[in-house]
């Protein structure tokens, strides 16, 4: 959906202003006023209402959206389906909508970026059956009926730079979505790399890409123990974005990029493979987020981490009760080759500290089945040893809508870690799985401030919500984005 500002002081506005979106309670533009009186009843509920009146002869309509006062952004995302089931109801390409002076700046930015995203769907693989069952000729007749473009009347100073920045997370929400969506034989590790890659050329951050013989002469053993057993090679994603010169923090952010996830010989069910596909919506949000700040010239000092791959069966697969390296050097037992992204962000996050000079690390994962269980699909599991990285996260949290919860650590946590043939084990163990999962992560950082978001639950809902369309979510890319800006404020 095409969202454009138009800048109006004082308001005016001739019929046909088909939209409002409101506050409860709030204000009323002049030319509104008759539907204000008539509907007064109606229109001062909280919620979606379509009202009629008659004006010269004729029938005008005027869609509103009213918005609890105290509404946060995770409300008011989720007000705006019922919004676009009405909106489907008017025939015409370009509507103009009145949006009420009382919504922060913030909330501007919000309600803009949740209109482009709208329309925001992933069915570009159905060439058969109902798009097939229309002519061209009334293919396009119905193309020309669906709302196109949105211009909101506004007399608000910095409508443009807001409109801006709306674009830029709709952007980032919108890869996020698609890239998480495709299907593992077309989102390989390969070109999920040539995705980054092409985003880097188009906003402007730094990117460099290493393969299978530069991942081995790293040393990154714990990743390749993974990745070894696909015939499709991984690819080591390196992003950076450096630009605040006058900080000296460097915040990474290392995003599980499992292109599929099989369970190895620790195999899946088969409804649990199907979706698979999704295990990288971690890298998906990283790499969205690094071209949301690039977009933005974001004062940041910011590296994005993938480590892309699959995790195959073959005859060269790693297996359960294997002992294998890393890059920290520490040795990992294998009690399952299904917790294979704990061992891909173990490399990733040492590289962070270690070649980049982290002095921060976020990891994003869709990493355990037990922050499910703890929270179900609407809130993010997190884990962070520090105060500063988690007010930060908080107020990307406030300012993006995705909800987060703080679970606890403590050193018993950490000795479900431990192992009695190497330095730490990758599991076996029952209770508290998301905890000691991003403690596992956590091990590899070196004593670096860090913090560990599980996305498992959030990423991805084949039967959609009200604040997402079915399939992926998209969680994550605008939580990181503010987050770094928080950071570095």
């Amino acid at each position: 959906m095409q969202v454009l500002v138009e800048k109006l002081s004082p308001l005016t506005c001739d019929w046909p202003l088909k939209l409002a979106i409101r506050k409860l309670n709030g204000a009323w533009p002049a030319e509104l006023a008759d539907f204000e009186a008539v509907f007064k009843e109606e229109a001062d509920k909280a919620g979606v209402r379509m009202l009629r009146q008659v004006q010269d002869d004729k029938i005008a309509e005027l869609l509103v959206l009213t918005i609890k006062q105290e509404a946060g952004i995770y409300d008011l995302q989720k007000a705006f389906k019922a919004f676009a089931d009405k909106l489907a109801e008017f025939k015409e390409p370009s509507l103009a909508a009145w949006i009420s002076p009382d919504f922060s700046d913030q909330e501007f930015t919000q309600i803009a970026r949740t209109l482009m995203l709208l329309d925001n769907k992933f069915d570009q693989h159905i060439k058969s059956g109902y798009k097939n069952t229309l002519t061209p000729e009334e293919a396009e007749e119905e193309d020309q009926d669906k709302v196109k473009q949105i211009t909101l009347l506004t007399d608000r100073p910095e409508a443009e730079k807001l409109l801006h920045e709306a674009n830029s997370l709709a952007q980032a929400t919108g890869l996020a979505r698609r890239l998480v969506n495709e299907p593992a034989n077309i989102m390989t590790p390969r070109q999920l790399a040539c995705e980054a890659e092409n985003l880097a050329k188009e906003t402007g951050f730094e990117i460099e890409i290493l393969g299978p013989q530069a991942i081995q002469d790293l040393g990154m053993e714990a990743y390749w123990s993974v990745a070894k057993g696909s015939a499709e090679e991984p690819r080591f994603i390196i992003m950076r974005y450096l630009n605040n010169p006058q900080s000296e923090e460097v915040l990474a952010l290392v995003g599980k990029g499992l292109c599929y996830d099989s369970g190895g010989y620790d195999l899946k069910p088969g409804s649990g493979m199907r979706t698979m596909n999704s295990d990288m919506a971690g890298s998906a949000a990283v790499i969205a987020t690094m071209g949301a700040l690039a977009r933005e010239k974001a004062p940041v000092n910011v590296v994005a981490l993938v480590a892309a791959c699959e995790n195959m069966v073959s005859g060269c697969s790693f297996r359960n009760g294997d002992i294998i390296g890393s890059l920290a050097g520490k040795s990992i037992e294998i009690m399952s080759t299904d917790a294979e992204g704990r061992l891909t962000l173990a490399d990733a996050v040492t590289y962070a500290w270690q070649k980049e000079k982290a002095t921060a690390i976020v990891d994003i994962a869709t990493l355990t089945g037990a922050v499910i269980v703890a929270l179900g699909d609407h809130v993010t599991g997190s884990i962070s040893d520090s105060d500063v990285l988690w007010q930060a996260a908080e107020t990307g949290s406030k300012l993006s809508g995705d909800k987060l919860w703080r679970l606890p650590i403590d050193d018993d946590y950490e000795e479900k870690n431990k192992s009695e043939r190497a330095d730490i084990k990758n599991g076996g163990y029952r209770g508290g799985g998301s905890i000691t999962a991003g403690l596992f992560v956590r091990a590899f950082a070196n004593q670096t401030p860090f913090l560990h978001l599980d996305i498992a639950g959030t990423s991805y809902n084949e039967s959609g919500s009200d604040r997402f369309p079915k399939g992926a979510s998209g969680v994550g890319a605008e939580l990181l984005y503010y987050l770094s800006k928080a950071f570095f404020a």
